[in-house]
């Protein structure tokens, strides 16, 4: 195994945060261009999907065709749930902000039934980094699991 630093490791996410950089601009372009969130919007751009496809692949790849161990996949894994994280939290921090009605201060996007202040949304987007980092351990170690049937060359 490689002796890598944390750096070396946040390299390895850099492509999939291009990725998450890309879903987050279509979430907000959607919103501003008058797409409802829900039933139609919501999934045509979603983060928490994208985030999920992106680190069981990584997962599977890291351990294929890298000489990665499984807690540095681990690490890029999770890395990539928090870049994820904070974008879904900035961008609900700017809706507020702005006065925007978004799709990251939308109820449904906050887990509650009508709208909520400020304090109340960072906590739910708190809570959402904690929760889908754990999803992201196991999820990134599903990756790992199934980077066995991955050919190698």
């Amino acid at each position: 195994m490689a002796n890598k630093s944390f750096g070396d490791l946040i390299g390895y996410a850099k492509f999939a945060i291009v990725i998450l950089a890309i879903v987050t601009l279509g979430r907000w372009a959607l919103g501003f261009g008058g797409v409802p969130y829900f039933p139609r919007g919501n999934v045509i751009f979603s983060i928490v999907l994208a985030t999920n496809f992106l680190i069981v692949a990584y997962g599977g790849f890291l351990k294929a065709y890298t000489d990665l161990s499984f807690k540095q996949i681990l690490i890029v894994g999770v890395t990539i749930v928090v870049a994820a994280q904070l974008m879904i939290t900035l961008s609900t921090l700017i809706s507020y902000a702005a006065g925007l009605e978004t799709y990251f201060n939308h109820p449904e996007a906050l887990n509650v039934q009508e709208q909520i202040g400020l304090g109340q949304a960072m906590g739910a987007r708190l809570f959402g980094i904690v929760v889908n980092s754990i999803t992201g351990v196991i999820l990134t170690s599903l990756g790992y699991a199934f980077g066995g049937v991955l050919p190698r060359s």
